[in-house]
């Protein structure tokens, strides 16, 4: 009889050491099961901030690229504005240099009158 009460007392703790670890089984499950919603929770923050960086990105480099067009532009022109001026400065000293010759002629031909 009291190796059926030993044998019985054993079987219960043998049971409550089960119960036991099922329980400590269940609690780390749980706890598992936190911690990767947590991490699919922090995956989804990441992937919509990279989203909206990706977005921020694309909108900056669009506005670089249109600012590059600008700035070649204003480039092209002022090339074109810089060879007028060459060619309105060259005008000029031909322009100058043809009065200065008919100065010298008129200045000639009046010393010719004067004689």
């Amino acid at each position: 009889m009291q190796r059926l009460e030993s044998s019985q007392i054993k079987v219960r703790q043998a049971r409550n050491d089960m119960a036991s670890l099922e329980e400590e089984r269940r609690k780390i499950t749980d706890e598992r099961e936190q911690l990767l919603a947590e991490q699919n929770q922090q995956s989804e923050q990441w992937k919509a901030r990279y989203t909206e960086i990706a977005q921020k990105n694309e909108e900056v480099v669009g506005n670089l690229a249109e600012a590059n067009r600008h700035y070649l532009s204003q480039v092209s022109e002022n090339e074109k504005l810089s060879q007028h001026i060459e060619d309105l400065q060259r005008e000029h000293r031909e322009f100058v240099a043809k009065f200065r010759d008919m100065e010298l002629r008129l200045e000639d031909s009046e010393r010719v009158v004067e004689e």
